[in-house]
């Protein structure tokens, strides 16, 4: 793989698309080949990441929002592991800029799956009774099933809430916040993290293969966010009717999110944990 060697010194100076890069023209590894993905990966962490290309569309955001909150990552970050390549895993950069980044609709899932993850019998929102709620264990506010409906909105599965069709009914299903892109404004620079599975064949064809310490271990190389890190983490009332209460109740969440349950991939392993660093 002699085309991958001081991949880093060809870019040193050009502020590639790095998002453009990794998913289209990445060299088309063998899927055994994990030494030549290792190198790979080793010479693309070390490429340097134009951040400036993100200052305009962040001030942007900023002056649009009604609120923002800081946050910085305690420990590996991993968002887009689902965006495959010849590498194995993916990553989610920016389309037009290349700066990794964590997409709104993340941004905004993690935080209703810790709201259902805090409720006692951790089922769908939906699926709770009418009055139920949860509180939650850092901030103790208190999240209805109503409130939360009403700022997440309702998911398009949900064909009946409270025995209204919500089609046919006065009640908006996209929510009452708009979640915006998570960008960086300050960025470490890439890790390359490695998980060695020993089932593969097992979970490859559970069938006829047993789940025994039989096989050889393959490892699988992967790109993080270093920790140290920070992202701005931005959100709008939808309509623009501002909600200071609520507001700074969705800002509390945020950050009890980031601490105890993680954004983007791997957080059951200890990656995605975010702490505050400033509310703007």
């Amino acid at each position: 793989m002699h085309h991958t060697k001081n991949l880093h010194l060809k870019f040193k100076n050009k502020y590639p698309n790095l998002g453009l890069f990794y998913h289209k023209f990445t060299p088309p590894f063998k899927s055994d080949d994990k030494e030549s993905k290792k190198k790979f990966l080793q010479e693309f962490s070390k490429i340097p990441v134009n951040l400036e290309s993100l200052q305009k569309r962040i001030y942007t955001l900023k002056e649009f929002a009604h609120a923002s909150i800081t946050m910085e990552n305690e420990s590996p970050f991993l968002c887009g592991s689902g965006y495959t390549n010849t590498t194995e895993w993916g990553l989610s950069f920016d389309h037009t800029s290349g700066v990794p980044y964590l997409p709104g609709s993340s941004f905004k899932g993690v935080l209703l799956s810790y709201l259902e993850f805090c409720q006692e019998n951790q089922k769908p929102v939906e699926c709770w009774r009418g009055g139920d709620s949860v509180k939650l264990p850092d901030s103790q506010d208190e999240w209805t099933k109503e409130e939360i409906l009403g700022v997440f909105g309702y998911q398009e599965s949900s064909e009946n809430i409270n025995g209204k069709n919500i089609y046919e009914s006065d009640v908006k299903s996209t929510g009452r916040i708009i979640f915006f892109d998570v960008y960086p404004t300050q960025f470490k620079g890439f890790n390359l993290n490695v998980i060695t599975p020993h089932f593969g064949k097992y979970y490859a064809n559970p069938k006829e293969n047993p789940p025994a310490d039989i096989y050889l271990p393959k490892p699988t190389y992967f790109l993080t966010i270093k920790p140290g890190s920070q992202f701005k983490f931005m959100f709008r009332f939808r309509g623009g009717k501002e909600d200071h209460k609520l507001k700074e109740k969705l800002l509390r969440l945020i950050e009890e999110a980031g601490n105890n349950y993680g954004f983007g991939a791997k957080t059951s392993g200890g990656y995605g944990y975010f702490r505050k660093v400033k509310s703007d």
